[in-house]
């Protein structure tokens, strides 16, 4: 029986927005393919900022932080851009998925389901309710099928 790989990994982490004071200060841990957790704490703890530095959307101060060679990582933003308010849902999901076929219409109503949402294809993101957007936006994660996602603090190891 093989032992389970290690997707995530960090050493020595170091991360802050101001070099005085780290939010992240020589973290250590890894993430096994096929796990699940939970990332808790308080507000200004490093939550997110932990998640953007797995997405690679931040780098570290010091340290390092690596993902499997290969790995879709997918990052459920917390709110909308300006960009996407306007946008309707199904131009929303292209924007996602570029390179979408004729199928993308079956996959968002798919998802959309999944998040427990009935959203007309036509009708203007900015239109729905702070909750539904945040649907809207963990849709958006999950119909690019990542091998890990990061969604409002959560992981999932899809594929690993």
């Amino acid at each position: 029986m093989n032992k389970p790989s290690t997707v995530v990994r960090a050493s020595s982490l170091t991360f802050g927005y101001v070099h005085a004071r780290p939010i992240l200060d020589e973290v250590e841990f890894s993430i096994k393919e096929s796990s699940k957790i939970t990332i808790m704490g308080q507000n200004g703890s490093g939550k997110s900022t932990l998640i953007k530095l797995i997405h690679g959307s931040l780098k570290p101060l010091a340290g390092s932080i690596s993902t499997g060679i290969g790995l879709q990582i997918g990052y459920a933003q917390q709110v909308l851009l300006p960009e996407q308010r306007r946008l309707s849902v199904i131009e929303y999901f292209k924007s996602r998925l570029p390179d979408h076929d004729r199928t993308l219409e079956h996959k968002v109503a798919q998802i959309l389901k999944e998040v427990k949402l009935n959203a007309p294809f036509n009708r203007e993101v900015q239109s729905f309710s702070g909750g539904e957007q945040a649907r809207i936006l963990l849709a958006g994660t999950i119909i690019q099928n990542p091998d890990v996602s990061c969604e409002y603090q959560f992981f999932h190891l899809n594929k690993c």
